[in-house]
């Protein structure tokens, strides 16, 4: 299957059920007049209740949030424009951001955030934050973008998380999702994760994620040079 292909699919498969998702919210809000742009969502209310039952694997919750998966220890939903404080205390963290080798300023985490909302309107997908269940808290994001490999477009599974919460699985748990998801849901064959041929802790996670080397390509950010990895896993034939 070709980028161009798979971008087209997404596209097509996505959009009525995006339409549906818009009409639930817009009656939620009219109904209850709450906030739709809440980021830190209590436990209870992160709990799935509204369905569309044309995409059964998302649900909206009482506050409009579209969630999007559940694991053992998380929820992962659609970020949106509340989320903007969590999300800079990890693209503004430079220990997190050492791959990138800069801290992000305040517009390029709106850009950031942006980007991420257009996602979903194209593709029904993009990165998600990812919840912790005992608390409610963002501590990090995780989901599925397309990117460029080499000339060629993929789905790439992407992490990236609060510096607190490091070392404690919730990357690889978190990525796992997004793999079978990928392959469950959205029927790709193969996903990938792009990673800095420094960056060891997220190469632990796509090993984790089933994922082996298949290929290096180079990428330019910042006028810097940046040997990345590319890591994939295919579906399972049944």
């Amino acid at each position: 299957m070709s980028g161009v292909n798979i971008q087209a699919q997404f596209a097509e498969k996505w959009t009525d059920k995006i339409l549906v998702y818009r009409l639930v919210i817009d009656l939620q809000c009219t109904r209850k007049n709450e906030n739709l742009f809440t980021g830190r969502v209590p436990v209870q209310d992160a709990l799935p209740v509204v369905r569309d039952h044309t995409a059964d694997h998302k649900a909206v919750n009482r506050k409009g949030i579209i969630m999007i998966l559940e694991t053992e220890r998380l929820y992962l939903r659609e970020m949106n424009q509340g989320d903007y404080d969590s999300l800079c205390k990890i693209l503004q963290d430079p220990e997190v951001m050492y791959a990138y080798e800069h801290a992000f300023s305040e517009e390029e985490v709106q850009d950031w955030l942006d980007r991420q909302i257009h996602r979903y309107d194209e593709y029904g997908f993009g990165l998600w934050a990812v919840i912790l269940k005992k608390n409610g808290e963002l501590i990090g994001q995780c989901g599925l973008t397309m990117q460029d490999a080499g000339g060629r477009e993929v789905v790439e599974v992407g992490y990236l998380f609060q510096k607190a919460y490091w070392h404690k699985g919730y990357a690889a748990e978190s990525a796992i999702a997004c793999r079978d998801y990928a392959f469950e849901k959205l029927q790709v064959e193969e996903v990938y994760s792009i990673i800095r041929d420094n960056n060891i802790p997220s190469q632990n996670v796509a090993k984790r994620n089933g994922m082996a080397v298949c290929g290096e390509i180079t990428k330019h950010y910042y006028g810097m040079v940046m040997p990345h990895l590319l890591y994939a896993v295919k579906r399972e034939k049944n």
